[in-house]
């Protein structure tokens, strides 16, 4: 229930307030993915309804499906990291392959750093991402029309 609470909250975000830093993931992608690293890619860092709570994504676009994101990443963070729930900051990632979507979560280790798990094809928990990503893409199509629209505060 707790990728609910995620949902919902990315739902209730004002767009003017998504205009933030771009994050910056710095773990190496799983080895399955292809090197991306060229790749067109866009991202934000979106405060939920919780003020205590951000989440970070970046999307990336292969040069050779243009207009799909083939590649979502996210984490959610949390203010207070003593009371987050479990998996909390722990980066996730979606791969569109052309042909299925993969799924990954880079669980975060005590000692620092993160290894990359596959979610099992229809899974709980590969189903329960399903519904962040889509709420990702919705938002950043959102952010996407307000920057086209020059809705956003901008440096001039």
């Amino acid at each position: 229930m707790r990728r609910a609470a995620v949902v919902a909250a990315l739902l209730g975000l004002a767009v003017a307030a998504a205009a933030q830093e771009r994050p910056a993931f710095d773990t190496p992608p799983p080895a399955a993915l292809p090197d991306i690293s060229g790749w067109e890619s866009d991202g934000a860092s979106l405060p939920l309804d919780d003020p205590d709570r951000t989440v970070e994504y970046e999307l990336r676009v292969s040069p050779e499906r243009q207009g799909v994101w083939a590649v979502t990443r996210y984490r959610t963070l949390h203010d207070d990291r003593a009371s987050a729930p479990a998996g909390a900051g722990d980066e996730r990632l979606q791969w569109n392959d052309g042909h299925r979507f993969r799924r990954w979560v880079c669980r975060s280790r005590p000692a620092g750093g993160c290894r990359w798990r596959e979610l099992e094809e229809g899974s709980a928990e590969y189903q329960e991402e399903l519904a962040s990503v889509l709420l990702i893409w919705r938002m950043h199509r959102r952010l996407l029309y307000a920057r086209a629209h020059s809705l956003l505060p901008h440096d001039d």
